[in-house]
């Protein structure tokens, strides 16, 4: 498995010659988005990346269980953390400790980090100091039954049997489900045998993409307004839909799939 992926990834690089850039105009601050990969070798991941938009190659996450079952499941929403300018990013002000170690290391990179003592998060380090991809919802395609029974083993109470979309939409949710723990933190994307991503087949246009607020992300000032939290429009495996920018990019004749 370790000698395809790299495979693959050597073809994709040799493939791809230019990178265009996609201006976001944030108040006065302008930030720029890379829609393509220059060099995948570099895994310069961005969340448009993930969701499929232009150059997809990264958009399914694989996760092969010890009983050798697979997992996969259509990355459909992320948040994108911008490294030390951004005031809700663990690395903000570009400080380096133990918990955040992953986010400065290369593209790629797994960060997973835990929350209220119990649940995870799973990031992947992208392109740009201390910056990183938080993967809030997937799209399960394979592997379902082991998805509830992940789910199930870490619910304490008994519970009702899951639907389908209630498997991972949400960051915490779709860690349990493809049973990803702090095991997995600073793990390579490009060379585990346990976890790696694959080209997606459909590629979603610019009009199917809604790019609104990040979530929970408290009192962090300007920052909680930016449009950094990217998903398929119409996806019902989304976390969070925002019907207000979904009414405005209606309005604006953005129907999606056009």
């Amino acid at each position: 498995m370790k000698n395809n992926k790299q495979i693959i990834f050597n073809n994709l690089t040799s493939a791809v010659g230019k990178l265009i850039h996609r201006s976001c105009s944030f108040g006065n601050q302008l930030l720029e988005h890379p829609l393509w990969i220059k060099s995948i070798s570099a895994l310069a991941i961005q969340p448009r990346h993930l969701l499929g938009t232009k150059l997809c190659f990264l958009k399914i996450l694989v996760r092969k269980l010890p009983d050798g079952r697979e997992l996969w499941g259509r990355i459909v929403e992320t948040e994108a953390y911008l490294g030390g300018e951004d005031e809700a990013s663990h690395s903000k002000g570009g400080k380096q400790t133990q918990r955040n170690a992953a986010m400065f290391m290369k593209p790629g990179t797994l960060y997973v980090y835990q929350i209220y003592g119990i649940y995870f998060c799973m990031n992947v380090s992208s392109q740009g100091e201390g910056a990183a991809v938080l993967l809030r919802s997937l799209e399960p395609l394979q592997g379902l039954d082991a998805m509830r029974e992940l789910r199930r083993a870490s619910r304490k109470a008994p519970s009702r049997l899951l639907k389908d979309w209630q498997l991972c939409n949400g960051p915490s949710k779709l860690c349990q489900a493809f049973g990803i723990d702090k095991a997995f933190d600073q793990r390579d994307l490009t060379q585990d045998e346990a976890i790696w991503m694959v080209p997606g087949q459909d590629l979603p246009g610019e009009q199917d993409v809604v790019t609104t607020t990040r979530i929970g992300i408290g009192n962090t000032g300007e920052w909680a307004h930016k449009p950094l939290r990217f998903y398929l429009r119409g996806n019902r495996f989304v976390s969070v839909v925002d019907k207000k920018m979904e009414r405005e990019m209606a309005v604006r004749g953005h129907s999606p799939g056009s």
